[in-house]
């Protein structure tokens, strides 16, 4: 997979050690509540150790296919956004989960979805052989359900006790994207 994708006034950087300090400081801008309940690693103890942890284990993963984790990055001020990445592969079923998150100062602004879009893209004509791709949300988590739909996802309904989030097992909503998505969102529409 390539490691930087443009998408319109962002950038999708494969995640490097450069990026730690970058990444601690939306970790720590990110450190609410709000945020934090469904985002569990994000712990007002959160360090610049934790953020080059994370990234060193990003690009062993990524050496492995395992993972591609990616910042979103303001293409015109480098400022850290948020991230995006594929996760948890299904090798005997050709298939990645996607996860995403967004620090607050940059949320309602449709970068979740439009990051979305690149990824999703370039996972079908640039990634690992797969043919679909899964994302998996609490059902209180609104802001990410509307973001899986504006990216042009679809929604496949509801699954028992499919999510653990920190040491509970919670409902989730599965939204899926395959190959013939892209496919059809690419295609010039005919009058």
């Amino acid at each position: 997979m390539k490691r930087e994708l443009t998408a319109g006034p962002l950038v999708l950087r494969k995640l490097e050690a450069t990026l730690a300090p970058l990444l601690l400081e939306a970790a720590t801008a990110s450190c609410s509540p709000a945020f934090t309940q469904f985002a569990p690693w994000c712990q007002p103890s959160y360090s610049l150790a934790d953020s080059a942890r994370f990234i060193a284990q990003s690009e062993a993963d990524w050496e492995q296919e395992e993972a591609f984790q990616f910042a979103i990055l303001d293409a015109a001020t480098g400022a850290y956004c948020g991230g995006i990445g594929l996760n948890q592969p299904n090798r005997a079923h050709g298939f990645y989960n996607l996860g995403y998150w967004v620090r607050p100062s940059w949320q309602r602004q449709g970068i979740a979805a439009l990051a979305t879009r690149e990824l999703v893209k370039a996972a079908f004509t640039d990634g690992p052989a797969i043919h679909r791709l899964e994302l998996l949300t609490l059902p209180d988590n609104v802001a990410s359900q509307r973001t899986a739909l504006a990216a042009g996802a679809t929604c496949e309904g509801l699954l028992r006790q499919r999510l653990r989030v920190g040491a509970a097992s919670h409902d989730a909503l599965l939204f899926s994207f395959i190959r013939a998505d892209v496919a059809k969102a690419t295609q010039p529409s005919t009058p």
